[in-house]
C-alpha cells in the first residue's frame, strides 16, 4: 500500500500500521501523527547552517581570495587570465 492511500486526517494508516505490526506490548496505539523531538530540530537547523556556510565558502570565499593572491583583486585580469587561469563565476564553468 502507497502512503498516498492513507489519509492522514482520519485514524486509516494508524489503523493500517497496527493490522501490520500489531499493537506493541497490548498498549494502545498513538493515532496522532509523529512528533518533531528537539534533536531533529537541532539537527535541522545544524543541517542549514552547514550547507549555507559551506556553500558560501566554497563558492564564494575561495574563489574570491584566489583572485585576491593571483591578481590583487577580486576580479579577474585579463592579461594573466592566460597564465594563472580565472576563478570567477561568469568565466569559469566548473565553478
Amino acid at each position: 500500500m502507497k502512503t498516498t492511500d492513507l489519509d492522514i486526517g482520519d485514524s486509516v494508516a494508524q489503523e493500517f500500521l497496527s493490522s501490520m505490526y500489531g499493537d506493541s506490548d497490548g498498549a494502545s496505539s498513538d493515532s496522532s501523527r509523529t512528533k518533531i523531538t528537539t534533536q531533529q530540530k537541532c539537527k535541522y537547523c545544524i543541517h542549514m547552517f552547514l550547507l549555507v556556510f559551506l556553500h558560501l565558502f566554497i563558492f564564494w570565499y575561495i574563489p574570491i581570495n584566489g583572485n585576491i593572491q593571483l591578481y590583487d583583486s577580486v576580479i579577474c585580469s585579463n592579461d594573466l587570465v592566460k597564465y594563472y587561469g580565472c576563478k570567477d563565476f561568469h568565466k569559469n564553468p566548473y565553478l
